[in-house]
């Protein structure tokens, strides 16, 4: 997913920074079911960003017939800070 995870141009001429946390669950078949956002980062741009990009990862690999239930449940914290170029997670 980091290859879809960058700096948001918009964020980084303002000098918008923040921490998020989201959580996504995959199917079976490694399409998303649903993301949400459990955490702000306290911008709307960078939320949405996460968001979006979470979305554009997908399709996933899907589960191994060996994981029990029907989805499996991620979550994760971005972290944008200006002059570090790309986000962490």
């Amino acid at each position: 997913m980091r290859a879809h995870v960058v700096y948001p141009r918009a964020a980084g001429e303002r000098a918008i920074g923040g921490d998020l946390q989201v959580e996504f669950r995959i199917g079976r078949e490694g399409r998303i079911e649903c993301v949400a956002l459990r955490r702000s980062s306290g911008s709307e741009l960078l939320d949405r960003y996460v968001l979006s990009a979470v979305r554009l990862a997908q399709p996933f690999a899907a589960l191994p017939a060996h994981v029990p239930p029907p989805s499996l449940s991620v979550s994760g914290t971005f972290r944008f800070r200006i002059g570090e170029g790309t986000a962490s997670r």
